[in-house]
């Protein structure tokens, strides 16, 4: 760069620095066209205007970012910091910076410089120590159509740290400074109130203000619109960095990269000690959202990886008998089949609950114990089973196990091996049930690896053959269920086993005959 002498041009940059408080001197030392004009496509907003000029502060500051400064008083907008910076790095392209820092190629603040002037602003000034640089745009250049940017630099008195301001009437861009250092991540954001709980690599605080917002990776990348809570995510996760591994200026996400991030909160962020309490209070901050019926992808992302919820007390306490959760099959106990036979009769109560004035919530409430229809039907039918078992089954009496105790010893001499895990592993109990249409019940919604048998009290006056058929069928459903491989490979080994053993089960075949006395006697 050569020294020129001042000009009309040179002399309004000139002016724009005299008109500053703190510069009482500026003399112009050169004046360079750069190859960046204002044809360039960029034209970002004011958000992330503000957010490109103040990294370049954070990375000057990065020991003292507390210290950044951002006031706008009318229409004066000045960004002060202690730290120094090279002026002529503003000028040419490339930098040092490193991965978590925006514009990694040095191109972030020319494209933050041609949008501002898109936006009405002129003469935006840098200054550092004692030199300053005042940015304008150029005369066209010959049959191009093609304004660049010029870079005045001056020396002007010596300034403490670095500074950057400008002029604006445009409130958007006074409102994306002034938001400023809100962008980070840093221990006094003025967006972080009272840390609610941190675990893992999350922390989670209540905003100052009505939103909240997500940090990742130091830089705020979603915000969680009328919910005032701050998460801040102090690892880098692999789901989310191959999604933004090209994101070299760190963008918000966008809605399916936000619900990937809430889904890993609602997974690992929570510590599972005190999940109660801090569902409530995450529950409590987004109350003016689902007050009037309303919800959000957080919620939603917790509600989905939410388990127990018999123990959210605290939590449940946030939700009187005026709300009631949508059902839908995916938040409710009902069964497929279930859920299709009572469909009609769950729309027509929940039609009911709003005519007579109660808010429909988001399904996913569900999870969080808001009353539901679809989890009433459930557990009316459950508490209905529950009480038919109860009053339908019964231990055996003791004639009963006398005669259990000797088949399972027929058991044993039929396959040792088989019976002893009966006895040393699975622990298996034995009810018995006066009625066939009960025991029917029971075994349908028998689960896999049941470790309770239900026989039928006639069983106990059929002949061996039958009894002891049906207990080796119902004992092979620890491995499964009807038709699975598990269950039909031992009940095959068992028939195999009877077969080759055939002489010791007519021995107890026999022998049954007495117990088989005592049963129906």
């Amino acid at each position: 760069m050569t020294k020129i002498k001042e000009n009309q041009d040179t002399l309004k940059s000139k002016r724009a620095l005299l008109d500053l408080p703190s510069v009482t001197s500026a003399k112009l030392l050169e004046s360079h066209n750069s190859s960046v004009t204002t044809a360039w496509g960029v034209n970002w907003g004011e958000d992330y205007i503000a957010r490109d000029i103040l990294q370049n502060f954070r990375d000057a500051n990065k020991e003292d970012i507390n210290g950044i400064e951002v006031n706008v008083k009318k229409d004066l907008v000045c960004v002060k910091g202690n730290g120094l910076f090279n002026l002529r790095r503003l000028f040419y392209v490339g930098s040092e910076k490193g991965e978590g820092d925006i514009g990694q190629y040095g191109e972030g603040f020319k494209a933050a410089m041609v949008s501002m002037f898109k936006k009405g602003v002129t003469h935006p000034v840098s200054i550092s120590g004692d030199r300053a640089v005042v940015i304008r745009v150029g005369d066209e250049i010959d049959d191009t159509n093609l304004c660049p940017l010029v870079y005045d630099f001056f020396k002007v008195n010596k300034h403490e740290g670095t500074l950057f301001t400008f002029n604006t009437n445009n409130p958007d861009m006074k409102n994306a400074f002034t938001f400023g250092m809100r962008h980070f991540w840093y221990d006094k954001n003025p967006l972080m109130g009272r840390e609610i709980f941190s675990h893992n690599d999350f922390a989670v605080f209540e905003s100052t203000d009505d939103n909240g917002y997500v940090f990742y990776n130091g830089i705020k990348r979603a915000d969680i619109k009328k919910i005032p809570i701050v998460i801040n995510v102090g690892k880098k996760y692999a789901a989310i960095e191959k999604k933004i591994n090209a994101d070299r200026d760190r963008n918000s996400f966008d809605g399916k990269l936000q619900d990937r991030l809430f889904g890993i909160f609602a997974q690992s962020g929570i510590p599972h000690y005190t999940k109660d309490a801090c569902y409530y209070e995450i529950l409590k901050l987004a109350k003016p959202l689902w007050e009037n019926g309303g919800g959000h992808p957080l919620l939603q992302a917790i509600g989905k990886n939410m388990y127990g919820i018999d123990k959210l007390v605290k939590t449940k306490t946030l939700f009187s008998d005026k709300y009631f959760a949508e059902s839908q099959a995916r938040y409710i106990f009902l069964e497929h089949k279930e859920w299709y036979e009572e469909y009609p009769r769950i729309r027509q109560t929940e039609k009911k609950f709003e005519e007579s004035g109660k808010i429909k919530l988001p399904a996913y409430f569900a999870c969080f114990g808001v009353q539901s229809i679809g989890n009433e039907i459930h557990s009316k039918k459950v508490k209905i089973e529950k009480d038919i078992e109860n009053q339908e089954t019964r231990v055996p009496n003791p004639k009963e196990q006398e005669a259990i105790d000797f088949l399972l010893k027929g058991m044993n001499d039929l396959s040792p091996s088989f019976a002893s895990l009966y006895k040393d592993v699975y622990n298996i109990n034995y009810k018995i049930v006066t009625s066939e249409e009960i025991l029917g019940q029971l075994k349908e919604k028998r689960g896999y690896w049941d470790k309770v048998v239900y026989l039928n009290t006639s069983l106990f006056s059929k002949s061996f053959g039958e009894i002891f058929a049906i207990l080796l069928h119902e004992l092979c459903h620890v491995f499964g269920g009807d038709g699975r491989r598990s269950f039909s490979d031992i009940l095959t080994y068992l028939l195999r086993m009877a077969i080759e053993e055939r002489q010791a089960m007519d021995k107890y075949a026999t022998q049954w005959k007495d117990y088989q006395l005592i049963q129906s006697g």
